[in-house]
C-alpha cells in the first residue's frame, strides 16, 4: 500500500528511506495543479476566457461563445436604431 508523505507523522529520516523503498509517495505540487477555467456560456473548460460585457456585466467567455455574444448585441443596437428612425425618436441612449 503507498501513501501520501503528508498523511503520516514521521520524521525526515524515516521519511527519506521510505521514500527510497517507494512505500511513501511525495506530496504532489498543488501551486502548478491549476483547473482549467469553464466558459460562463456553454459551460465547457476551455484553454483561455474572454471578458465580455452583456447587459452591463462581465463574463468570462470561450472566444466562441464571446463572438456570438459580440453579434447578438450588434443585432441588437442595429435593431434598437431601425426603431427609433422609424418612431423618429430625438433623444439620446
Amino acid at each position: 500500500m503507498v501513501v501520501h508523505a503528508a498523511t503520516q507523522g514521521l520524521n525526515d529520516d524515516t521519511l527519506a528511506d521510505l521514500l527510497k523503498k517507494r512505500l511513501v509517495e511525495p506530496v504532489p505540487n498543488r501551486l502548478n495543479c491549476r483547473p482549467m477555467p469553464t466558459c460562463k456560456g456553454c459551460g465547457e473548460e476551455v484553454d483561455t476566457v474572454v471578458a465580455v460585457k452583456v447587459q452591463g456585466k462581465a463574463k468570462k467567455l470561450c472566444e466562441d461563445c464571446a463572438d456570438r455574444v459580440r453579434e447578438e448585441g450588434e443585432i441588437a443596437e442595429a435593431s434598437e436604431s431601425v426603431v427609433q428612425n422609424m418612431m423618429e425618436f430625438k433623444g439620446k441612449r
